[in-house]
């Protein structure tokens, strides 16, 4: 574990990610609750907000409703928020270890994004830290001015090529998923466009060189691949 990480716990059993360190929040909310743990009830939460990380592999999580724990021995991962942001989970045994897959499936093909230690405990471990601002990507929606903007701008790719730009744009206005498009509304250069034909290009039936302007002052001869013959200037 490197300066910054702190061990995490994928946990199925909590209803919520607690964080125990506030540096991991975006919008925070102080306020003084319990909740529920094995022993009873306990005043372990000072807060609540939407919190922003990333695993020991550098995939980002987003969770709409972590809890503030400082008090807390563990920091807890949901799989809840696991789902929310749509990840998968599956057990796996490699080498003679169980590991947890987190895994995401795109255009059919499904990656291995975290692979989570299983402990003798039983429990899941990985590593969180801070998210650099290259990595953050935009989940608010983008309009359909912006989306036509943007379409404008790539040279008027198509609307499979333009996914695949969203889903790979990372710190870009296109970056996320959540798009409006009307589809009434099409692209008025693409729709003229492909009704346009395109120009034939005629090729000239004559084509008369210097060359046979020249030998038309003297003899005219036809070559035949058995002989030459002459015929008279008439």
């Amino acid at each position: 574990m490197t300066s910054g990480e702190v061990d995490c716990l994928a946990d199925s059993g909590t209803t919520h990610t607690i964080l125990r360190d506030q540096k991991y929040f975006i919008n925070f909310t102080p306020k003084v609750t319990s909740v529920t743990t094995i022993s009873g009830p306990s005043t372990l939460i000072e807060g609540f907000g939407k919190a922003q990380f990333a695993l020991s592999n550098g995939t980002p999580m987003t969770i709409s409703e972590a809890l503030y724990s400082p008090r807390s021995s563990r920091t807890l991962l949901s799989f809840k928020d696991i789902r929310e942001n749509e990840y998968h989970v599956e057990t796996a045994h490699e080498n003679g270890v169980d590991y947890l897959y987190m895994t995401s499936t795109k255009y059919g093909q499904k990656r291995i994004l975290e692979k989570l230690r299983c402990l003798s405990s039983g429990l899941y471990v990985t590593t969180i830290h801070l998210v650099e601002n290259n990595l953050i990507i935009r989940r608010a929606p983008i309009d359909e001015s912006t989306y036509m903007l943007w379409h404008d701008r790539l040279g008027h790719p198509g609307r499979n090529t333009m996914l695949r730009t969203m889903n790979a744009s990372h710190g870009h206005p296109l970056g996320g998923k959540n798009f409006v498009i009307n589809p009434k509304s099409p692209c008025q250069a693409c729709s003229i466009g492909k009704t346009n034909l395109k120009p034939i290009h005629v090729k000239p039936t004559k084509l008369v060189s210097k060359f046979l302007e020249r030998i038309q002052d003297g003899h005219k001869f036809v070559y035949c691949p058995q002989e030459m013959q002459h015929f008279p200037n008439s």
